[in-house]
C-alpha cells in the first residue's frame, strides 16, 4: 500500500499568495492527488473568474522559477495587511 507523501511546505484555507506574474490568489485546501498520492494546493483567483478552482502539485506550487536573470518564488505568501 503507497504512503502520502510528506512535504517540507504546507498551505492553510484562506491564506493569499502572489503569483510571480502578479495575480493574487486564495487557498481553498490542500488535497491528495489520487494517482500518487502527492501532496496538491486547490487554490482560487480573487480576479477575474473567481468561481473556477484550480489545482497544483505542492512541490511545484512552492518552486523556484526563472524570471529574467533571477530566480523566484513561483508563489509567495502575502501579509495579512495586503
Amino acid at each position: 500500500m503507497s504512503q502520502v507523501q510528506e512535504q517540507p511546505h504546507s498551505v492553510k484555507a484562506g491564506e493569499r499568495y502572489r503569483h510571480y506574474k502578479g495575480g493574487l490568489y486564495e487557498i481553498i485546501c490542500q488535497a491528495i492527488q489520487e494517482s500518487d498520492l502527492s501532496p496538491v494546493v486547490v487554490y482560487r483567483p480573487l480576479s477575474g473568474d473567481t468561481h473556477t478552482a484550480w489545482t497544483r502539485p505542492m512541490s511545484v506550487f512552492f518552486e523556484m522559477v526563472q524570471v529574467g536573470e533571477r530566480m523566484t518564488q513561483r508563489f509567495t505568501l502575502v501579509d495579512g495587511d495586503n
